[in-house]
């Protein structure tokens, strides 16, 4: 349920920021936002990911936007898919509600604590960059997603709920007993951090 309410409140503000965006009928940041245009142009028209302006390959590491961008640039015209790439934007940007508040709940195990996360996640001063045709829009949720991936692994390392010491010297050890009483490492500490609740 929790996850499903997290679902709703992402349509729900997306949709609610898109009547903001959705009236941005013009370039900001016009030098930046027109060679993204330009790169999404190139997806849909010569059918490749390899980043081109004007027909010409150019060097381009940011090629997740142009491509997401490509989708409302599809029918190749400029002003309607100006239009729907800021709509777009409102969607894409505040999706990093949902593996934020995923984050948190593996990390934390509250849901409270993990629907705060997410709201605070898709409510932030940066979301106004929806209203640029930016990398940024792209790269907010897939760095949260990049942090949840990448915090997979360290569930690996994490001791199970029974097996966290409790006392400080089961915790860190001790020159004589450098293993702690019950022969946890003094790295489980470092562990503790990284994955404080495991499941």
């Amino acid at each position: 349920m929790p996850t499903l309410l997290v679902v709703v409140f992402w349509l729900g503000a997306a949709a609610a920021f898109a009547t903001a965006t959705a009236r941005v009928a013009d370039w900001f940041v016009m030098t930046d936002e027109l060679l993204y245009e330009r790169l999404a142009l190139s997806v849909d028209r010569l059918g490749t990911v390899v980043p081109h302006v004007h027909g010409e390959r150019v060097a381009n590491l940011n090629q997740l936007y142009p491509l997401i961008l490509s989708i409302p640039f599809r029918h190749g015209q400029i002003l309607h898919g100006l239009h729907e790439a800021h709509v777009m934007n409102a969607f894409v940007m505040t999706s990093a509600a949902l593996p934020a508040y995923l984050l948190a709940r593996r990390v934390t195990h509250h849901d409270w604590i993990s629907l705060v996360a997410a709201f605070l996640t898709a409510t932030v001063v940066w979301i106004t960059l929806a209203s640029f045709l930016l990398t940024e829009v792209a790269a907010y949720p897939a760095f949260v997603w990049a942090l949840l991936a990448a915090q997979e692994p360290c569930r690996a390392v994490c001791p199970r709920p029974h097996r966290i010491p409790t006392s400080p010297g089961q915790r860190s050890g001790s020159p004589q007993n450098p293993h702690g009483q019950n022969g946890i490492p003094r790295h489980t500490t470092a562990r503790m951090l990284i994955c404080p609740y495991h499941p």
